[in-house]
Formats: C-alpha cells, structure tokens, sequence
C-alpha cells in the first residue's frame, strides 16, 4: 500500500488552474484543480473530480490572503 503525498504554503500559491471537460461540466459537475506554486513554472498539485471547482478556486485564494474578504 503505497503512499505519496505533495504539499505547499498557502501563502506561495501563484496560479490556480481549473479544467472542465464537458463530460466532468454538465454531467457530473466536477472539474481538475491545477495548483502552481511560487519558483515552479509547472502545476505541482492536481485535484481531480473536485465539486464545485471554482467555488474552491476562490475558497483556497481567500485562505492564501490573495482575494479581499468581501470577495466572493
């Protein structure tokens, strides 16, 4: 049973990535989350099968400090 695990600081989160296949938009209403973070030109973090994904778009920015508050 093996394990891998990948994290990264909120506050060194610099792009966020959402990708809705149509399949994923309309039937099921999930999507992929692509997470870049600061000194990485690549997405380290892939969430997959996410509900609502840009509601937690908006969700992990408001919890980096990266929106205002009163953002939503």
């Amino acid at each position: 049973l093996g394990k891998h695990l990948i994290s990264a600081d909120l506050p060194a989160v610099t792009d966020i990535t959402i990708y809705e296949p149509f399949w994923e938009r309309f039937i099921t209403k999930t999507g992929t989350i692509g997470v870049n973070t600061a000194g990485s030109p690549r997405i380290e973090l892939h969430f997959r099968h996410v509900s609502r994904p840009h509601q937690r778009r908006q969700d992990i920015y408001k919890h980096a400090h990266l929106l205002p508050k009163n953002s939503a």
